[in-house]
């Protein structure tokens, strides 16, 4: 288990380098259009970063989403929260993320502890509400978009 997820870590840093040299990104708050691809606004209070996208942005990035959902699972009283494995990402701390979906084309790291990887499901121990949207197609590059990196 611990190989393998050292090898999605890899994988998705490797994605993340690739991935954020070809976007750019925008720090001004200003309205996102087709001109500006993305911009990236301070969450009040946090570390965290909304980033926002114009429509072509959104449509060139190919962004897919998934709603966090309840499971059951053997031997456990009550339903545990679920993600795809596609929709997990890691900081340069090793920090397990998703992109939660706030508004239309508007995106936000939540923070989430995973418990283990099941029949192609990832259980957290700490995540966002079920029925969130989260993203499962397009994370790395949002991750590389609120963090600058590559932009030009």
């Amino acid at each position: 288990m611990v190989a393998r997820t050292c090898s999605v870590v890899a994988l998705i840093a490797a994605t993340v380098a690739l991935a954020a040299c070809s976007q750019e990104s925008s720090r001004s708050t200003a309205k996102v259009d087709d001109d500006d691809p993305a911009t990236v606004a301070q969450v009040a209070g946090t570390d965290l970063k909304t980033v926002t996208l114009s429509s072509r942005a959104e449509e060139r990035l190919g962004i897919k989403t998934e709603q966090v959902r309840e499971v059951s699972r053997a031997g456990m009283p009550g339903p545990v929260k679920a993600v795809p494995p596609a929709a997990l990402i890691y900081d340069k701390n090793g920090i397990a993320w998703v992109y939660t979906a706030k508004q239309a084309r508007t995106y936000v790291r939540a923070k989430v502890e995973v418990d283990t990887i099941e029949e192609g499901l990832v259980l957290l121990d700490l995540g966002p509400p079920p029925g969130t949207d989260v993203v499962i197609v397009g994370a790395a590059e949002l991750l590389g978009v609120e963090l600058g990196v590559g932009g030009g």
